[in-house]
């Protein structure tokens, strides 16, 4: 796979009304670098700039300061366009076509010779399991899956940079599984990728870094892993104690100096949960066909 950097310096957009006044600052002086191989989320609220920034990146969109460059070339330029796969927030499909020929149609648009489209078709519904829809019509299709349809589509060549807004939106936990472990495999393959999202959830164990909009300005912007620590604070997980042996490290704990915050029974996600539910009547239903 070619690899390809993303870097974006001081990006700004204005939005003004028709007399040219300022209406809307939705980008202000965003800078940031997105190497190979690199998961990087954009996370805020609804109206914080994430999609605006993702369409600055792709030329749909024409910021009022800054820069932006994808793999060297300037961001929107044909040679840019040409480097990305890109999930708008809102896909549009010729709804009668079924699944297997959208996939087959657009690889065919970008340039794939018919086996080739095909033949990425077939990888595709496989690896984001669609099989069961692949010959359904896309007005069948419920919201969560025709997003499967559209992710499928950003992934169509193989593009060394992926530009992908809201890509769980609508998902059930087990398809939102299955996107980001395709999204971990593009990864190690040297796909640079920009995710953006209003969910944390969507964040942890997927980003390798966090960008935190909000009102266009970045809060804060850092590993996952350094964003959620919390400095001087320890987490012990601990099984098989009664309540005399938790009194006994509480106790301990507090000879050495330190202070017992919290004590709970371990939880596990809610997403993780309904994933593994999920999981087990899958196999269930494959075992009795």
């Amino acid at each position: 796979m070619v690899q390809a950097k993303l870097s974006v310096r001081g990006l700004s957009k204005t939005y003004r009304d028709f007399w040219g006044r300022r209406r809307v600052e939705a980008l202000r002086e965003v800078s940031f670098d997105v190497e190979p191989g690199e998961i990087f989320a954009l996370l805020g609220p609804n109206g914080s700039g994430k999609t605006t920034l993702l369409k600055a990146l792709l030329g749909l969109v024409r910021p009022t300061g800054g820069t932006a460059t994808i793999g060297g070339e300037t961001a929107g330029s044909i040679a840019a366009r040409r480097l990305c796969g890109y999930l708008p927030e809102e896909s549009t499909f010729p709804m009668t076509l079924r699944a297997r020929e959208a996939i087959r149609l657009f690889g065919e648009v970008i340039g794939l010779d018919r086996s080739a489209s095909n033949a990425s078709a077939d990888r595709l519904i496989d690896a984001l399991g669609l099989g069961e829809f692949a010959e359904r019509r896309l007005r069948q299709l419920s919201r969560g899956t025709l997003r499967r349809v559209g992710f499928a589509l950003a992934l169509l060549g193989d593009p060394p940079v992926l530009l992908l807004d809201e890509p769980t939106s609508g998902m059930d936990p087990l398809a939102a599984g299955t996107v980001r472990d395709e999204l971990r495999k593009r990864a190690t393959a040297g796909a640079t990728i920009v995710l953006s999202t209003h969910l944390a959830s969507d964040v942890e164990g997927v980003a390798h870094r966090v960008l935190i909009l909000a009102h266009g300005r970045v809060l804060a912007s850092d590993s996952v892993d350094r964003l959620l620590r919390r400095d001087g604070v320890t987490q012990l997980l601990v099984e098989g104690l009664d309540a005399t042996g938790m009194a006994s490290v509480a106790s301990t704990v507090t000879s050495a100096g330190g202070r017992v915050i919290e004590g709970a029974p371990a939880r596990e996600s809610l997403d993780r949960v309904f994933a593994a539910h999920l999981r087990r009547e899958t196999t269930r239903d494959a075992a009795r066909s």
